[in-house]
């Protein structure tokens, strides 16, 4: 049985490069990014280069409760991942000591629940 990866941020940048390496290395994709349009393009380009089998989910994970709702459906499904790639990100303007408070205050709860929802069903305490 192949093994799946999930990577956040995967629509652009280092996400999407990931996303290549891991199809061209054989794992199922789940691949979460806010943009559902160059979602659906990248899983049509990858499932048409690789045998694999390709999820999309378009989440924005600086949204509450988007982590919990992501573990939720991959679990529905009964996807089993054995690799997080967790490379989503916020971009902000500004000066950034009027900026990082903010940025860090919306999304760093929601990542490490991320990674605690990843991690439930093997004995992590978050």
């Amino acid at each position: 049985m192949r093994k799946t990866a999930l990577i956040t941020g995967a629509s652009s940048g280092i996400g999407y490069e990931l996303t290549k390496v891991f199809a061209k290395n054989g794992y199922n994709l789940v691949l979460v990014s806010r943009n559902a349009e160059k979602l659906k393009i990248i899983s049509e380009e990858i499932k048409k280069r690789h045998d694999i089998q390709v999820k999309v989910i378009p989440k924005d994970l600086c949204k509450s409760p988007a982590p919990q709702e992501l573990y939720d459906e991959v679990a529905a499904d009964g996807i089993n991942i054995e690799v997080l790639v967790n490379n989503a990100g916020i971009g902000t303007y500004g000066k950034f000591t009027d900026s990082i408070l903010s940025v860090i205050n919306t999304c760093a709860y929601n990542y490490f629940m991320l990674l605690c929802v990843h991690e439930k069903n093997n004995d992590f305490r978050c």
